[in-house]
């Protein structure tokens, strides 16, 4: 009977590991472990050399970049994403080479003008956010780090095209790499020079190693596995040149600019928090800040290879119009999610405490209120990330939308009320901060997953069985 029992189990873990989507899972995971561990060794020896106020600056830069980048209304990283799942669930071949041509023609283009943009303005509006002595710096540091996001707009179209065909092993692997890489030329720099100039220049020369390295994997992998092959390297760039913004505008651009939109707004969630902070309580509080986010971030690894997974899965399910299967799995996937939220960053909040003023120093101590609060904000966006790919596919970018700016009037002027005239400490203003981006994601998360998953629903009512 033992005997019996065995074989049973062994049956059973069998045919779970026989699926193809926990097979995924598991090499995205494995991949994510490696890129944590190295992100985590990373930070430490980088918080360390550098310091609050150094971290701080070249964080303000980078956040002054990315809300330039707000102004991208093509959407085409995540709209090519998507619908390349879309197209391979549909063994599309024409549809997938213009999707990979258009995307690196546009995304180019919009790296060029955005650093262009930065290069004009981005100095007086530094001054503008900031009026002490960083403000030039940060502003010239910002256009050194549009430079690099030009290598960067080209990595992710190999990026989305492991993900989308669902080359798991592929995209761990590149993964890996990239973090590999990261930590190489940030340590090297921030050894060499305790300076924000010095991180730039490790990361555009990470920008660029990573660009190469993506390339050659795509290369080796694009005809890997049972999906329709990708096309070579060289007619995606005949196709990028003959393809004209028209054809772009006409096909594509109305989807992709729905989700920039969305997209923009989202990053406006941790973008206007960040600048508050830094306006509030100077470069220590944003530096504060950002290594709160970043412990998050590494807190987030096991349920993150889940997100990466479904973002290929679910716009596949969609394009074969599987409603009934998605809405079945769907609902155990969010339940999960949010027990595995909540175990998950509850140990790190009471963790932290711990592990952080040791690994880091006690000049980083202050920063742990601020990360206390963004507990929650790892558990919102743990439950609420599994929605992004799903109202994608679905095309409901419009309550996604609508979602977003009520959360963005809602909170926002919550935060005009609190801090009108106040003047905070460096700690008080990284709680400022995080408190402001829990409540931007929890308004947003709560009302995008009522209507999501009552759309879905009645898709998988409506479809047949």
């Amino acid at each position: 009977m033992n005997k019996i029992s065995l074989w049973l189990h062994a049956s059973v873990v069998q045919s779970f590991l026989g699926r193809k989507f926990v097979r995924d899972t598991l090499k995205l995971g494995a991949g994510k472990i490696m890129v944590t561990g190295l992100g985590a060794i990373t930070a430490i020896a980088v918080y360390r050399l550098m310091g609050p106020v150094a971290f701080g600056v070249y964080g303000l830069a980078g956040s002054l970049v990315a809300v330039f980048a707000a102004l991208d209304l093509t959407g085409i990283g995540i709209s090519t994403n998507t619908r390349l799942a879309q197209a391979v669930g549909a063994r599309d071949e024409g549809e997938i080479l213009d999707l990979l041509a258009a995307h690196v023609k546009i995304a180019l283009a919009l790296a060029l003008v955005l650093t262009l943009l930065i290069a004009v303005v981005g100095v007086p509006v530094a001054r503008l956010l900031h009026e002490d002595a960083t403000a030039v710096q940060i502003g010239q540091l910002a256009f050194w780090l549009g430079v690099a996001r030009i290598a960067d707009s080209l990595y992710l179209v190999p990026y989305n095209a492991l993900q989308s065909r669902r080359a798991m092993g592929a995209f761990a692997a590149l993964g890996t790499l990239n973090q590999t890489v990261m930590a190489a030329c940030t340590i090297l720099a921030a050894a060499f020079s305790q300076t924000a100039e010095s991180l730039v220049v490790g990361r555009l020369v990470y920008s660029s190693s990573t660009l190469i390295l993506a390339w050659m994997l795509y290369r080796r992998y694009r005809a890997v596995g049972d999906a329709p092959p990708y096309p070579p390297i060289r007619a995606i760039l005949r196709r990028a040149w003959t393809l004209t913004f028209a054809a772009y505008r006409r096909r594509y651009l109305g989807y992709g600019m729905l989700i920039a939109f969305d997209k923009n707004l989202a990053n406006l969630y941790i973008q206007i928090p960040m600048q508050i902070a830094g306006s509030l309580g100077g470069t220590a509080a944003a530096g504060y800040l950002d290594l709160a986010l970043s412990a998050i971030s590494y807190a987030g690894v096991i349920t993150s290879a889940l997100l990466d997974n479904l973002a290929a899965v679910v716009p596949q399910a969609v394009g074969r119009g599987d409603y009934s299967a998605l809405w079945r799995n769907f609902r155990r996937i969010v339940l999960g999610l949010t027990a595995g939220g909540l175990v998950v960053f509850g140990a790190a909040a009471l963790l932290a405490p711990i592990f952080i003023p040791p690994l880091l120093g006690d000049e980083w101590t202050p920063a742990l209120p601020a990360l206390t609060v963004l507990m929650l904000y790892g558990v919102i966006t743990t439950t609420g990330g599994v929605f992004g790919s799903l109202y994608r596919a679905l095309n409901l970018l419009g309550r996604a939308i609508a979602a977003k700016l009520i959360a963005l009037s809602v909170v926002g002027i919550m935060a005009v009320v609190w801090v009108a005239g106040g003047a905070f400490a460096a700690t008080d203003a990284a709680v400022v901060g995080a408190w402001l981006i829990v409540g931007f994601y929890a308004v947003s998360v709560a009302l995008m997953a009522w209507w999501t998953l009552r759309a879905l629903r009645w898709r998988a009512a409506s479809a047949p069985r």
